[in-house]
C-alpha cells in the first residue's frame, strides 16, 4: 500500500484553487486547500504536506510573508514551496527566494509544467523525508538493547540492527515473523509472544509490531526482546512460591485437622463416661459440628490441590439456591435469621450444582463467623441480559479496607489460629473466575458485608421453565475462534463448544470458523473470516455470503443449539 503525497494549494481565489486541484487530482495526490496564509500554516502543521503551491497576491498575509512564516517554523521549514505568481520581474523573484521559496510558476500556469514540477518536487521531498526517517531509525536502533527489524508486507527484511541480524537470518524466526509483518502492513499495531526453536533450543520472544512508512509503502517495524532467561526465572520463582505455599498449607491443614480430631476425641471420651442424656445430646452436637468442619476442610483441600474446569451441563441456579438455603437453615445457629429473595424467572448458569453450592456454603459460613452474637443473612439472586448476580448480605462485624483488599489471597485469614485455613474466599474466587464471572465485596465495620457474585447469564441455554441438558450436532475437532464483545459470554460459549467436540483457538491461530457478533463492523468480520471462509454472526448484521465466504446468522436471543446447527451447516456445505 503506497502513501499518497500531500499537496496544499493556497490561493484566495476559489477558481484558481479549483484549476490547480483538478489538474493534479488524476495523479492520485492527497489535495488540500487553504484560502489565506494563516489557514495554510494551521493546515500544514496538522498534516505536514509534501508540497505547498502558494499564491503570492493574497490579502492580509501575502505569499512572501506566508513563505517566511513557514521557514520560521521548526516543523515546517523543510516543506517545499512553489510560489505561483503573475509577477515575473527579477525583484519579485529575488524577494521570493529571500523568503524561502524553492521554485516559481508564472500565471497563467502551464498545466503540463505544473504537473511535471509537482511530480519532481514531491518525489524529491519524499526521498529526502524517507532518508531522514531512515537515518533517525538507524541512529535510534543502533545501540538499542532489543533486536529491531523492518519487514515489508511479504516478510522480506528491509532493515535489521546489529542484534536483529542473526535472528532474521534464521528461517524459523522469519517464518513466524512473516504473518506478523502482513498484519502490520494492514495498519495493525499489536504485541504478542512467540517461541522459536533456534539451534535445537527453544527461545521465547516478546514481539512488538507497528506499521512504519518505508520506501513509499507501509512496512512492519518489529521489536524482538529475548525473554527466555526472564521466563525461566519467573517459572522458577513461581515454583518456589508454590512450594512455600504448600508448606504453609500443610502446616495449616495439619493444625485444622488436629483441632477437629481433638473435639471428636474429647467428646467421645466424655460420652463413654456419662449417662446424662442432655450431656449426650450436647456432645453429639459438638462432634457433628467438628465433622462438618472436617468435611468443609476436605473439600477446600481438594479444590486447592486439584482445581478442575467445570464441565457440567448448565442448570437453573434457582434450584441450587433453594436447596442450599434449606441446608443452611439446618446448619446455621438459631441466632442467625436466614432469608432469601430469588427471582421467579430461570437463572441459567454453566457452573455445576456442586460448585455453586460450594460457593454459597463457603460465603454463608464466612458470614456466620462474622456474626458471633447473631444477626441476619440474606441471599438474593437476579438476572439481566448478561449476568446472574447472587448477593450474600450479612449484618456482621464487617471489615476495614485493608482487610477487604486481601481477602482473596490464599491462606489470608483474620480468624484465630486453628479456626480457618484462609482458603475459603480464595476458592470461591477461583471457582467463579473459571466460568468467566467475578466476585466483589462491599463491607463496613460494625455494619456488615455484601458479597456479590456475578456469573454469566447463559442466553444460549435459556428455557421457559428452567434448563435441562443441551443437545445438538457435535463437531469432529474443527478449530473455532470465538470473538464476542462480552468476555464472560465468550468463555461460556467456548466452554459449550469444547464440550461438543470443537477445538477453541485464539485470534492469532489458524482457524476453521469464526464466531463473532455486531461488536465488529461488517468489514472487520469479512477481513477476519477471510482466511477460513466460514463465519457465524450472533445477531442480524453481518456481511453477505460470497464465493469465498459462507455466513450463518443466529438470531437473538441466542440458543446454544442454534449455534451448533449453524456451525454444522457451514461445515457440511461442500467447499
Amino acid at each position: 500500500m503506497s502513501i499518497a503525497s500531500v499537496v496544499l494549494v493556497v490561493d484566495d481565489e476559489p477558481r484558481n484553487r479549483r484549476l490547480l486541484t483538478e489538474t493534479l487530482r488524476p495523479a492520485g495526490y492527497e489535495l488540500r486547500e487553504a484560502a489565506d496564509g494563516q489557514s495554510a500554516l494551521e493546515d500544514a502543521r496538522a498534516v505536514r504536506p509534501d508540497l505547498v503551491l502558494l499564491d503570492v497576491m493574497m490579502p492580509d498575509m501575502d505569499g512572501f510573508e506566508t513563505c517566511r512564516q513557514f521557514r520560521a517554523d521548526p516543523d515546517l521549514r523543510e516543506v517545499p514551496i512553489i510560489l505561483v505568481t503573475a509577477l515575473d520581474d527579477r525583484e519579485s523573484r529575488l524577494t521570493g527566494i529571500d523568503a524561502g521559496a524553492d521554485d516559481f510558476l508564472t500565471k497563467p500556469v502551464d498545466l503540463t509544467e505544473l504537473r511535471a514540477r509537482v511530480r519532481t518536487i514531491c518525489r524529491l521531498n519524499r526521498a529526502r523525508a524517507l532518508h531522514e526517517e531512515r537515518a533517525r531509525l538507524y541512529q535510534l536502533t543502533a545501540l538499542s538493547p532489543n533486536a529491531v527489524a523492518v519487514l515489508d508486507a511479504s516478510g522480506v527484511v528491509a532493515y535489521a540492527n546489529t542484534l536483529a541480524q542473526p535472528l532474521v537470518a534464521d528461517a524459523a524466526i522469519l517464518e513466524r515473523l512473516a504473518p506478523i509483518a502482513a498484519r502490520a502492513g494492514m495498519g495493525d499495531r499489536f504485541a504478542e509472544e512467540i517461541v522459536v526453536t533456534i539451534g535445537g533450543t527453544p527461545r521465547e520472544f516478546d514481539v512488538a509490531v507497528a506499521p512504519v512508512p518505508w520506501e513509499g509503502k507501509v512496512a512492519a517495524q518489529v521489536v524482538l526482546t529475548d525473554v527466555t532467561a526472564m521466563r525461566a526465572w519467573e517459572r522458577s520463582a513461581t515454583e518456589q512460591r508454590r512450594l512455600e505455599s504448600l508448606g504453609r498449607f500443610a502446616s495449616s491443614v495439619a493444625h485444622e485437622f488436629a483441632s477437629v480430631m481433638t473435639v471428636i476425641d474429647m467428646s467421645a471420651e466424655m460420652l463413654m463416661g456419662s449417662d446424662d442424656p442432655a450431656l449426650h445430646h450436647m456432645l453429639l452436637g459438638e462432634m457433628r459440628h467438628a465433622i462438618q468442619r472436617g468435611a468443609i476442610l476436605t473439600r477446600d483441600i481438594l479444590s486447592f490441590g486439584r482445581p478442575q474446569p467445570s464441565t457440567a451441563a448448565p442448570h437453573d441456579a434457582r434450584v441450587t439456591l433453594g436447596d442450599t438455603a434449606r441446608l443452611l437453615q439446618r446448619l446455621l445457629p438459631k441466632t442467625i435469621q436466614l432469608s432469601t429473595d430469588i427471582a421467579d424467572e430461570a437463572l441459567p448458569v454453566a457452573m455445576s450444582r456442586e460448585r455453586l453450592e460450594q460457593v454459597l456454603v463457603n460465603l454463608s459460613f464466612n458470614a456466620r463467623d462474622a456474626m458471633t452474637r447473631g444477626g441476619s443473612l440474606t441471599i438474593r439472586a437476579r438476572a439481566d441480559d448478561h449476568w446472574v448476580t447472587i448477593e450474600i448480605v450479612d449484618s456482621g462485624t464487617g471489615m476495614d479496607e485493608a482487610t477487604r483488599l486481601r481477602v482473596f489471597e490464599a491462606f489470608f485469614t483474620t480468624k484465630p489460629a486453628g479456626v480457618g485455613t484462609g482458603l475459603g474466599l480464595w476458592i470461591v474466587n477461583a471457582l467463579v473466575d473459571a466460568v468467566g464471572g467475578s466476585v466483589d465485596i462491599e463491607s463496613r465495620l460494625d455494619v456488615g458485608t455484601t458479597v456479590r457474585v456475578r456469573i454469566p447469564f447463559l442466553q444460549f441455554f435459556a428455557a421457559p421453565t428452567g434448563v435441562e441438558s443441551l443437545t445438538g450436532p457435535r463437531g469432529t475437532g474443527q478449530r473455532v475462534t470465538v470473538a464476542l464483545a462480552d468476555d464472560g459470554v465468550s468463555k461460556a460459549l467456548a466452554r459449550l463448544l469444547g464440550g461438543f467436540g470443537y477445538e477453541i483457538v485464539g485470534a492469532s491461530a489458524p482457524t476453521d470458523l469464526l464466531i463473532t457478533d455486531v461488536s465488529l463492523s461488517v468489514e472487520e468480520m469479512s477481513e477476519r473470516a477471510s482466511a477460513c471462509g466460514r463465519l457465524v454472526v450472533l445477531g442480524a448484521d453481518g456481511p453477505e455470503p460470497s464465493a469465498t465466504l459462507r455466513v450463518e446468522h443466529v438470531a437473538e436471543p441466542v440458543r446454544g443449539k442454534a449455534v451448533l446447527e449453524a456451525m454444522q451447516r457451514l461445515f457440511t456445505t461442500a467447499d
